[in-house]
């Protein structure tokens, strides 16, 4: 409402206010004073002025009145004014809404669990990228990536080669690099290139077939993924895993990756993950960092439990909502009331996994690697029935036969995860802060020496039973000092002649310093020496 409408007098509201004050005292001051004055002689006389002065005060007084009644249907039409326009913009909202309403998605958004979120449409995002066009842009990069390192010259691999990142721009006009339209523009940078691609082919691994495995076919993205907030995709051939990592894991591995792989090379019975790729895929402002690894768990075969297993008692049950989901990864308290006695394994079978699991457990150690896990996946062979060993991939870690003190058979596919977590100051503030409130020793995050000690004794008390056959049916393959292949895998795995060696009169402490772990890491630290070539183990 424009103001020209109000008839405002030329006196504020206050000032008529004060001026009707004053004559309602000078009024009073006349009829005091004519009061007064009645007794004397003079009252006649001013009679008449007085008379004149009351009727010009009650005039001034009425004016005054009609002023202020005024001003007061101005307010009053404000009022209506002001209801009217409020009437107007609730419709108006209102109807906004239910516009809105009609014409949001039936999709709910998900719970968003780190990086890892469902957009609107339904479809998987992480860092805001959609995960159709991640996926593209990382089997375009590899395709490339192999396609390019076919052609170094092959010589020995040395330290810095594991310094070294590449990096390759998306799209190139003219070039068959060019990603599809639908695709953002992107960077996509590889690390240590030519360490990977040697390691890749130490492991049985040719460029073409890796290659083919990741970039032949559409990636499987792994809806269980856990509560970590990364994502998992799983090669069509399911033979490797694609996983996205923190910078801080990134780096870690890469430091860590001129010994890791030393030792690996030296052991082929490990069960730590096998790392075949290191990349970074830089779209927008976004860095999404992720690695490529052997795939533990085949699809072909069906898994009837899971479990992740640490050694730590504290908290570590599964939630009620892991526990709804079709495969729910179960932990240490779960294990130990499912099977209270164990996983029996045969005598050769036991004594090579448990001398295989402490040379791993020495690697990790000394690269100061703790929070780790202890995969463990069982699929149960039916009663009556006799089931060959499952084909699993040539790059796994193989399957175990076992049994449970009940005598039901299964198969068991065990191996180590999540070994990218260093005890660093945040991890020491960690477990300071529930040591608090619950006994230290039963924390998961504890520091890597002592971590190691109680993984490796909750395995072997809890978790696997050494078999003692009876004296009648002993053969050669169960007498002692006699270990065979416990992973029943395809004939690639006949080239292995490494074998893990056994000790059982070591202290720990001599152990870790003459171990291959410990060796490589003094010798990525020692000084003078980065251009020094490494002495694999072919």
């Amino acid at each position: 409402m424009d103001h020209q409408t109000f008839n405002i007098p030329e006196s504020s509201l206050s000032e008529l206010l004060n001026y009707f004050d004053e004559i309602q005292c000078s009024t009073q001051t006349v009829q005091d004073e004519l009061a007064s004055d009645l007794a004397s002689e003079k009252a006649l006389d001013k009679f008449d002025e007085i008379s004149l002065v009351v009727a010009a005060l009650q005039i001034e007084n009425t004016k005054l009145w009609s002023k202020l009644d005024k001003l007061y249907g101005e307010v009053d039409t404000l009022r209506s004014e002001n209801n009217k326009l409020r009437d107007e913009v609730k419709s108006q909202w209102e109807a906004l809404n239910n516009a809105f309403e009609l014409s949001s998605p039936a999709v709910p958004i998900k719970k968003i669990i780190g990086h890892r979120g469902i957009d609107v449409t339904g479809e998987t995002t992480y860092k805001e990228t959609t995960a159709s066009d991640l996926e593209g842009a990382i089997q375009l990069g590899i395709s490339y990536t192999v396609q390019e390192a076919s052609r170094m010259d092959q010589r020995e691999v040395l330290i810095q080669d594991f310094e070294v990142m590449e990096s390759v721009y998306f799209p190139r006009k003219g070039s068959k690099w060019t990603p599809p339209h639908h695709y953002k523009d992107f960077h996509f940078k590889i690390y240590a290139p030519f360490g990977f691609f040697y390691f890749r082919e130490k492991f049985g691994i040719p460029p073409d077939d890796y290659e083919v495995s990741l970039c032949s076919k559409a990636l499987l993205e792994q809806s269980n993924s856990g509560a970590s907030g990364s994502l998992f995709c799983l090669s069509s051939d399911d033979k490797f895993i694609i996983k996205t990592v923190q910078r801080k894991e990134a780096e870690f591995l890469q430091r860590m990756l001129p010994g890791y792989y030393n030792t690996l090379l030296r052991n082929r019975h490990t069960l730590l993950p096998k790392f075949y790729g290191l990349y970074c895929v830089h779209i927008g402002s976004k860095y999404i960092r992720i690695v490529v690894m052997n795939n533990l768990l085949p699809t072909t075969v069906p898994i009837h439990l899971k479990y992740d297993l640490k050694g730590s008692t504290y908290r570590r049950q599964a939630s009620r909502e892991e526990c709804t989901k079709p495969l729910p990864t179960y932990k240490d308290l779960d294990f130990l009331r499912d099977l209270p006695d164990g996983i029996l394994l045969e005598a050769g079978h036991y004594d090579v996994l448990r001398n295989t699991i402490h040379e791993d457990c020495l690697l990790l150690q000394s690269f100061r690697i703790m929070d780790y896990s202890l995969l463990v996946a069982i699929h149960k062979i039916q009663q009556g029935t006799e089931e060959s060993p499952p084909l699993v991939s040539d790059y796994s870690n193989g399957v175990i036969p076992a049994t449970t003190c009940k005598g039901e058979k299964m198969w068991v596919f065990a191996g180590i995860i999540d070994i990218l977590q260093s005890y660093r100051l945040l991890k020491k503030l960690e477990h300071s802060w529930k040591a608090i409130f619950q006994d230290a020793d039963t924390v998961s995050v504890h520091r890597p020496g002592f971590y190691a000690d109680r993984f490796e004794k909750f395995l072997w008390e809890k978790v696997f039973t050494r078999r003692i056959p009876l004296k009648s049916s002993l053969s050669k393959s169960s007498r002692v000092g006699y270990h065979h292949d416990p992973w029943r895998v395809p004939s690639m795995r006949s080239n292995i002649n490494s074998r893990p060696s056994y000790i059982n009169h070591t202290s720990r402490s001599s152990i870790l310093k003459n171990s291959p772990s410990y060796q490589a890491s003094k010798t990525i630290t020692a000084p003078g020496h980065s251009s020094a070539s490494l002495n694999f183990i072919d």
